[in-house]
Formats: C-alpha cells, sequence, structure tokens
C-alpha cells in the first residue's frame, strides 16, 4: 500500500513541477506582450503629441 502512496506523491509532485513550468513560461510571454504594447502605445502617443504640436504651430 505504501508504494501507491509514493507513486501517486511522485505522480503529484511531477504534475505540479509541470504546471509551476507552464505557468512561467505563460507569464514571461505575458510580460513579453506588455512590453511590445507599451513600445506601441509611446510610438502612438509621441504621435499624436507631435501632429498636436504642429496644428498649433501652423495655427500660429
Amino acid at each position: 500500500m505504501k508504494t501507491n502512496l509514493a507513486k501517486l506523491q511522485s505522480g503529484q509532485s511531477s504534475l505540479e513541477l509541470t504546471v509551476m513550468k507552464g505557468n512561467e513560461s505563460t507569464r514571461d510571454l505575458i510580460n513579453g506582450n506588455k512590453v511590445i504594447t507599451n513600445k506601441l502605445l509611446d510610438h502612438v502617443i509621441g504621435k499624436d503629441a507631435q501632429e498636436h504640436q504642429s496644428d498649433i504651430e501652423t495655427r500660429k
């Protein structure tokens, strides 16, 4: 009976490690997407600011 319990515990530990590794990969992917999204937003906001400044200069 102890061997079955040991096998179950070993399987549980293996499953926990697998899930943790999967979560780490997902977290890395999400963080990478955040970096790309922030760069895109910075670019768009910068472009909008330049256009706004250009409009102000044109009106002068």
